[in-house]
């Protein structure tokens, strides 16, 4: 009995000690990876920072760090930017006149926004998928000395330049429509920009005939706008997610899967007919799949940014973070270097 209450200290001690290591392990392990997470966050921030340098056609290190997240179920980060309760308000909004007040209208004031005295000038054609890229515009116009005159009219898709519209349009919005195209592209020709940029809804409108009205829109405008400018550029339009992000990133069980779109292969389609019918008609595709996109997997979040306000426009702060990337792309195209 001694002997055997002699070894209880010893017994105690050795476990305290198995315990002790057993816990610095942990903890060093748990450090580990919180450093390791930390320095994705970081790196995959700093890819969209410095996202210049990569080619146009690949996906951004930031996004394919998301879409790796999401495939592991990864909860959605903490510190959001834009926060969920603001992201609704997350867009562009263009000072007072210089697009139409309301939907009848069909002419606006002419304005120089981003470096307003610079002799060059771009001219921005479309709808609000041509307004949610005004922030990134404007930063790379202040950066490069570029004068932004935007023509734009929220909710004139492209079908409806054409007079046609999406089935089901009334037919009033339609000619109102119309009539405002008419009138930009006129303005456009007559200003005779360097270059003519043109953005719109959507990647895949339904069904199949608006498709091919929307990229016969396209097309018809870039080729008229070859004889007014010396380059012409269509942004391709981003493929979108299929749930609304505020419900989706504020749902009880949500994740980095979750709130992770892979597109249907018909919405896909659209911007990659759209790229051969530029490549066909020598006018500018710039590739933005890769920005939103990995492996055909779109997350809602990358890099702690919200990407999307809605299921088809991107927040203003996205958009801001996305400067890098398409500044180099847009030099590309301008010197007809775009993505064959």
């Amino acid at each position: 009995m001694a002997r055997s209450a002699a070894l209880i200290p010893a017994s105690a001690a050795a476990v305290a000690v198995v315990t002790m290591v057993t816990l610095t392990l942990i903890n060093g392990k748990i450090l580990r990876m919180e450093k390791a997470s930390a320095a994705e966050a970081s790196a995959a921030t700093e890819s969209l920072a410095t996202g210049e340098k990569v080619a146009q056609s690949q996906p951004l290190p930031a996004v394919i760090a998301a879409v790796k997240a999401a495939r592991r179920g990864a909860k959605i980060p903490s510190g959001l930017t834009p926060p969920v309760s603001e992201l609704l308000k997350d867009n562009y909004q263009f000072p007072s006149g210089c697009v139409p007040d309301s939907d009848p209208a069909t002419t606006s004031n002419i304005c120089r926004l981003g470096d307003s005295s610079s002799a060059k000038s771009i001219v921005l054609i479309g709808d609000s998928h041509a307004q949610m890229w005004m922030p990134t515009l404007l930063t790379m116009a202040q950066r490069d000395g570029w004068a932004v005159i935007p023509l734009v009219k929220s909710g004139c898709h492209p079908n409806g330049w054409t007079g046609s519209g999406y089935q089901g349009t009334p037919p009033d919005i339609i000619r109102a429509c119309h009539a405002w195209y008419q009138w930009a592209v006129d303005q456009a020709k007559s200003l005779r920009p360097e270059v003519t940029l043109i953005a719109g809804c959507c990647p895949a409108p339904v069904p199949f005939r608006d498709a091919t009205t929307a990229t016969r829109a396209f097309t018809s405008l870039a080729k008229t706008m070859k004889r007014f400018s010396t380059s012409v550029v269509v942004v391709a339009d981003d493929d979108g997610v299929a749930k609304q992000p505020v419900d989706c990133l504020l749902a009880s069980r949500a994740t980095m899967r979750t709130c992770t779109t892979t597109p249907p292969a018909n919405i896909l389609a659209f911007n990659n007919n759209l790229a051969k019918v530029a490549r066909v008609n020598r006018f500018g595709f710039l590739k933005t799949r890769g920005w939103f996109c990995y492996q055909n997997q779109c997350p809602m979040v990358v890099a702690r940014t919200i990407v999307y306000r809605d299921t088809g426009h991107i927040t203003k702060t996205y958009a801001l973070k996305l400067t890098g990337p398409f500044r180099g792309a847009f030099r590309h195209c301008i010197l007809d270097a775009c993505p064959r």
